[in-house]
């Protein structure tokens, strides 16, 4: 028989917000390990679930997902045409160079993932992604910011 998870209040979840933005998105930890570790070192006891709810409804992203990295990628390459730097956050956090060059090696320029579609995903459903996009910015020193 399943036990009922405990609801944990959002006024606790906010003392932590800090703590769990810092060691899932700066420290890159999986879930597994994330749970484990708010459990352990700060005694908020939760399930993965738990904390993927949670991180949704911070927005915070790990990831761009596929087709959003076409128009990140046009922007930068943009930029760097005129020899402008620039720099991509992903939820206030910087995506590495690396990430980015993966990015662009799975992107094709017209617009499609070299990787097929998962079974049931529909590519022109954009009704949550379009929200995620504001999560997406581009800085260069030239420009300040832009979505």
């Amino acid at each position: 028989m399943a036990t009922k998870t405990r609801k944990i209040s959002q006024r606790h979840w906010d003392a932590h917000k800090d703590t769990i933005l810092n060691l899932r998105l700066d420290r890159e930890l999986s879930m597994k390990k994330l749970v484990e570790t708010m459990d352990h070192d700060h005694g908020l006891t939760a399930t993965i679930s738990q904390f993927k709810a949670q991180l949704r409804a911070w927005k915070a992203r790990k990831n761009v997902r596929m087709h959003k990295w076409g128009s990140v990628l046009e922007t930068i390459d943009s930029l760097t045409s005129r020899g402008i730097k620039s720099r991509v956050f992903v939820s206030g956090q910087v995506v590495s160079v690396d990430k980015i060059r993966r990015a662009r090696r799975y992107y094709k320029a017209d617009g499609r993932s070299r990787k097929r579609p998962r079974a049931g995903a529909d590519s022109n459903d954009n009704t949550t992604d379009n929200e995620n996009t504001k999560d997406v910015v581009i800085e260069s020193p030239q420009r300040g910011h832009q979505e």
